[in-house]
């Protein structure tokens, strides 16, 4: 009897772990690059980002 669902191949799970790390840095590295204009579009200084 085979079991109702299985874990993915090793590869296909370092695969979609790696894609899925790469969206995260590639969203912090966009957000770091936009923040200078968002805080001069806004007005305000780093602390007021943070």
């Amino acid at each position: 009897m085979r079991p109702a669902s299985r874990a993915g191949s090793p590869h296909t799970v370092l695969v979609v772990m790696c894609a899925g790390y790469f969206l995260v840095l590639l969203d912090v590295t966009i957000v770091n690059v936009a923040l200078p204009a968002i805080g001069s579009g806004l007005g305000t200084d780093v602390g007021g980002l943070q």
